[in-house]
């Protein structure tokens, strides 16, 4: 069993026309924007075209909402207006219009509207508990928020509390107003701090430094995170998405080792005969070929991260004084927090033994899985069929030799103030399995 370590503080359906009698005319889809609302002035505003839906059970395949209406010089505008889930921070009182218009791939929807009505923010701001209540000039309650984090008394006004995110800065979770969007799948580099068709000019990168020979963290930051598509890791170091608001996940973050190499954040395979890289590594196994008339020798052990590394495979042989047993390799120690502070991924497991003149083809250990860190003032969504993996791949296959171990799995840690992750969607963080052996 390999070590595994995550921490976390719908099903779709196919609609088909397939033969038959013919089907009718197309419908239109129907827009639905939500209720009207009021609130306060900086106060966001989640507009959520969720409700919306398609009579004929086409998919929808687009989504458009356009402020018609705003106060005299009012400048605040949608952000993720294409989206289905977008927002609106009303910058001045009065009325708001917002339509939503969607779309399936034969029509468009007929346009649906809301009404926000925006009044002024309180003049006095207090805690009550975990509230924060804001008054009017007369002294009358115009505002009451629940701070999901708690409330904060000692700051200047009262606010609620915001994430401290771990392992970075807190600064630099609502550094960068930009939206990262993906709607197709991309690269993201935690060495260079680029992402494959966005713009450097749009990206906050840092790269932490973890000390004691561990990786470091290459953070992202942005306003809102929406990842409609797949994301591939690379890079030695741990990956840190930071959003000042949300983290709307429908693709795979995937930073799982790749052979003998660690994702990003995790640890090597051993080289053949020689033991996993990291605090966790496997180590190599007794080499029989002194010891035993066949050219055998034992397996390599796995890769420890959230828990130890399975042991290698232990090997007998007789001679003629008697029996000869040869040593595995143990397990790679636990070495890893729950916290996953650091944040550090899974240690590689240990390479197979190469057996000289048996024409043998020994493979490295697996590398460990990488380490990824969502962190967001707001919520992180991850739905189907979108998830997380830094799985450890598996060790290699020995010919003629003792098998390679496994690499340990890696690390996600999950921050918000509410997390929601659907039931088909999925965090994997699976240990690799051990390679096979031989002898002749």
């Amino acid at each position: 069993m390999r070590g595994v370590l995550v921490a976390v503080v719908t099903a779709g359906a196919f609609i088909c026309n397939c033969g038959g009698e013919a089907s009718g005319p197309n419908r239109p889809p129907v827009a639905v924007a939500g209720g009207d609302r009021v609130v306060t002035v900086l106060e966001p505003v989640v507009l959520d075209a969720g409700a919306s839906f398609d009579p004929d059970g086409d998919r929808l395949v687009s989504y458009e909402w356009d402020v018609l209406a705003r106060p005299p010089g009012a400048r605040a505008v949608i952000t993720n207006r294409l989206l289905q889930r977008a927002r609106l921070m009303p910058d001045l009182p009065g009325e708001w219009i917002v339509r939503l218009t969607v779309s399936d791939r034969m029509s468009e929807s007929d346009p649906d509207v809301l009404r926000i009505r925006a009044r002024e923010g309180p003049s006095r701001i207090v805690c009550e508990g975990d509230d924060l209540v804001g008054y009017d000039g007369e002294g009358d309650e115009i505002s009451r928020e629940f701070c999901e984090l708690g409330c904060n008394s000692d700051a200047n006004p009262d606010r609620c509390n915001r994430l401290a995110p771990s392992n970075v800065d807190a600064a630099w979770l609502c550094e960068n107003s930009n939206d990262l969007v993906l709607t197709s799948g991309a690269t993201i580099d935690t060495e260079n701090g680029t992402i494959t068709g966005v713009a450097p000019a749009q990206i906050a990168f840092h790269v932490v430094s973890q000390g004691a020979g561990r990786p470091g963290i290459g953070v992202f930051a942005f306003n809102n995170i929406d990842l409609q598509a797949d994301l591939l890791v690379e890079g030695e170091n741990a990956l840190a998405l930071l959003a000042c608001g949300d983290v709307d996940c429908s693709g795979v973050i995937d930073a799982s080792a790749l052979g003998s190499s660690g994702g990003s954040g995790g640890w090597d395979g051993g080289p053949v005969g020689g033991a996993g890289a990291g605090p966790g590594g496997g180590k190599a196994a007794e080499d029989g070929t002194d010891s035993c008339p066949s050219l055998c020798s034992a397996g390599g052990g796995g890769g420890g991260h959230g828990g130890r590394g399975g042991d290698g495979g232990g090997l007998s042989c007789r001679i003629q004084s008697g029996e000869v047993n040869l040593a595995p390799g143990d397990g790679g120690a636990v070495n890893g927090l729950a916290e996953l502070v650091p944040l550090t991924g899974g240690s590689g497991g240990a390479g197979g033994t190469n057996v000289p003149g048996a024409g043998s083809s020994p493979g490295g250990g697996g590398g460990g899985g990488g380490a990824v860190q969502l962190s967001a003032g707001g919520h992180i969504w991850i739905s189907a069929p979108g998830g997380v993996t830094v799985a450890g791949d598996g060790g290699r296959e020995t010919i003629s030799g003792g098998g390679s171990g496994g690499g340990a799995g890696g690390g996600i840690l999950l921050e918000a103030v509410e997390i929601q992750i659907g039931t088909t969607a999925f965090l994997a963080a699976n240990g690799g399995g051990g390679g096979g052996g031989d002898c002749t």
